[in-house]
């Protein structure tokens, strides 16, 4: 009779799992999945704002706004400060001058704000569009105002200055503008974001908002990446185009 030989593996000859925030190992499979494990005392932790992992320990400079954190890591590259926002600002309005020829006529202010006014003022506009208020970063008014959130990655906080000049150019030069469909009157200004970030250099930004996948926005910028195949960029920024050419086709594909 032949004897059976059992294979006993030892657990601690199997590479171990440490938790990404502060070092301690992971002992169940159940906590180390991913590819960032986090362990159980980690994962109740207040999250940065930008990596969304735990942070160890809340230091003053790490208060973004309200309930939101950022860790020391990403905080350098977050924009908490108005100087900061105005740089950026003033860059953007460069870079759009050279890719696209736009200049504001009536702009008044710019302005860093807490997420909760930058909600309370765009949440009619954001709810008209099928979408959540809690995603809003940034909102233009036709008086000149455009309010960005605190804590924006300077990338994605370059992407949405130009987005909101694209708005206050269809304020100057479009008519009718809260009338279009929300397509054409955000794919527009998503359209002239990418411009933008572009010519700065932003290029991975860039290729984050092409991805896009939603039904307004992502739809919109491929609508408009399109149109500009076609129709002259002059006729595209004074709104001179007949936009339901192939607009619901792309409607249709991102629907899908």
């Amino acid at each position: 009779m032949s004897s059976l030989t059992f294979l006993r593996l030892d657990p601690y000859q199997i590479q171990p799992r440490f938790c990404c925030v502060c070092g301690t190992r992971i002992a169940t499979n159940e906590d180390g999945r991913g590819s960032r494990p986090i362990c159980d005392l980690c994962s109740t932790r207040v999250r940065c704002v930008a990596c969304g992992l735990p942070i160890l320990d809340l230091e003053p400079q790490q208060k973004i706004d309200g309930g939101i954190r950022a860790c020391n890591s990403c905080l350098p590259d977050l924009v908490v400060k108005a100087s900061a926002l105005g740089r950026l600002f003033r860059i953007a309005l460069v870079a759009l001058d050279t890719a696209l020829s736009i200049r504001i006529a009536h702009l008044k202010q710019v302005r860093l704000v807490s997420r909760t006014e930058v909600i309370r003022t765009g949440r009619r506009a954001r709810l008209e569009q099928g979408g959540s208020p809690l995603d809003i970063a940034a909102t233009a008014s036709q008086d000149g105002t455009i309010l960005v959130r605190r804590g924006e990655r300077r990338d994605s906080a370059f992407g949405i200055l130009c987005h909101e000049i694209g708005h206050m150019w269809q304020y100057e030069n479009w008519s009718n503008v809260d009338a279009l469909d929300p397509v054409i009157r955000e794919g527009f200004c998503e359209w002239v974001a990418l411009h933008g970030l572009l010519q700065h250099g932003y290029d991975q930004q860039a290729r984050k908002r092409l991805k896009r996948r939603d039904s307004v926005y992502g739809a919109g910028l491929r609508y408009f990446v399109e149109l500009a195949r076609v129709v002259p960029e002059r006729e595209i920024l004074y709104g001179q185009v007949n936009f339901p050419q192939f607009l619901g086709r792309i409607k249709e594909h991102f629907r899908t």
